[in-house]
């Protein structure tokens, strides 16, 4: 048998991380602070056991038993963890945000492997050679071109049923662990204790509005569609909607925009660089964000976005309810991702659109005399509420709605259809350029 003081020792030497991370996982996983000088005090015996709940932490923390580390003669390693599938869609998103990038990235990687491998299909050829290495040693942003719009952890989660009773307390965590606030921080600008941030998040106490504003600003939610989704979320006002459930996992800009799209009844939009997510088909939509991964094969992150696109237009089109004017600039239908079979279905697909008497389906050519604004594709979202903008962006889009950035794109739309090729060539101008790209 040995004492904790040499248990400990032994564990903080052969821990993977520095003792200062240690400290640092305290306080995110358990809310718990101590110093450096109080922990090197405890690994030389200087101090005796420490208080149950923080002796339980440590022990998770450095990966042991509990009683192994107070000296008991039974295994160093933890109960086994339970089967897959049982632990939370929070719990994996908790473990999943302190890691380091580079451990992120690993995920991802391995993530993307297991998806090829459920699948049948063939690992990617190694580029150059060389076999590709899914870890680098240089740290990268939590969003990269890669993983727009979901994170391989996203994607993973979306697999896992939401707990639909405690929305609320999972977007809170999501965004908490985002910033790397613990329970304590966030109870601080509320002038709390963190048990209530924790029943906050457990959602066994409701969120009075001012505290959640507050804690959204904590945690730096700042664009109004998000701060107003969330508040009416908070008071029940989307029960039945659809896109409910990826409210707690998927990126909020995402879900600000499910929701401005699902309460319009008029979208415009223009396509500068490809055919919008709502006029593709299924085969356009896998290669375009196929393309935006390339590299790396990313085979879970892309079904799930091509399994939105394809439930969002459902939801839009099929439905009947909303009025689509989209105009499409022709160099995007020239340069369409995929092989010639998948860029000629697109255009047919475009053709029988251009027929639906609630689509509005425009061509701006080039040329003199043609508009063409700064900036890339745009969606304008016309409902009840707001009208609200989204814009794409390399590593997040954007939602917004104040009225000085709304109405540039307004206008944008406008002289864009004034500049576009007449409703009546519509058809015709898909139609050369159908058979152009067929005769490749």
């Amino acid at each position: 048998m040995g004492t904790f003081a040499e248990r400990l020792d032994h564990a903080l030497s052969s821990c993977e991380f520095p003792a200062q991370e240690v400290l640092r996982q305290l306080e995110l996983r358990h809310d718990l602070v101590i110093s450096r000088s109080y922990l090197s005090l405890l690994r030389h015996g200087h101090r005796k056991t420490p208080s149950p709940e923080l002796l339980k932490a440590l022990a998770q923390t450095l990966d042991v038993s509990v009683g192994w580390l107070v000296g008991d003669d039974v295994p160093r390693a933890r109960a086994p963890l339970p089967p897959p599938g049982i632990a939370s869609a929070e719990r994996i998103a908790a473990d999943y945000m302190r890691l380091s990038t580079t451990s992120q990235r690993a995920i991802g990687h391995m993530l993307q492997m297991m998806g090829l491998a459920e699948t049948g299909q063939p690992l990617p050829p190694p580029a150059g050679g060389r076999a590709p290495s899914p870890v680098t040693t240089k740290a990268v942003p939590h969003h990269v071109p890669g993983v727009h719009p979901f994170s391989p952890l996203e994607a993973h989660q979306a697999r896992i049923p939401p707990q639909l009773g405690n929305l609320l307390g999972q977007r809170l965590l999501h965004l908490r662990l985002r910033v790397e606030a613990s329970m304590s921080d966030a109870a601080a600008v509320l002038g709390t204790t963190a048990s209530v941030i924790e029943e906050f998040e457990a959602g066994t106490q409701a969120v009075p509005p001012h505290d959640l504003e507050v804690l959204l600003t904590r945690y730096g939610v700042t664009s109004r569609p998000e701060r107003r989704l969330v508040m009416e979320v908070a008071r029940g006002k989307h029960g039945g909607a659809w896109w409910l459930p990826a409210f707690s996992i998927m990126p909020l800009w995402f879900v600000a925009m499910l929701a401005a799209e699902s309460d319009a009844r008029v979208i415009r939009g223009y396509g500068a660089e490809g055919v919008p997510a709502l006029l593709q088909t299924e085969d356009y939509a896998r290669a375009a964000r196929q393309a935006a991964h390339h590299p790396e094969p990313a085979t879970e992150q892309v079904e799930l976005a091509v399994r939105l696109v394809m439930e969002r237009q459902s939801r839009t089109i099929d439905s009947g309810e909303t009025k689509l004017w989209i105009i499409l600039r022709d160099t995007a239908l020239y340069h369409m991702p995929g092989g010639r079979d998948i860029q000629v279905d697109q255009l047919t697909h475009l053709i029988h659109l251009a027929k639906q008497p609630r689509i509005a389906l425009r061509i701006n050519g080039r040329g003199r005399g043609r508009y063409h604004p700064r900036g890339g594709s745009f969606t304008i979202y016309q409902g009840p509420g707001p009208v609200q903008v989204y814009v794409t962006e390399l590593h997040r889009d954007s939602v917004f709605d104040d009225l000085a950035d709304v109405d540039p794109f307004l206008a944008a739309h406008y002289r864009l259809d004034m500049s576009a090729e007449s409703p009546e060539r519509t058809i015709d101008v898909l139609s050369g350029i159908r058979d152009q790209i067929s005769r490749w």
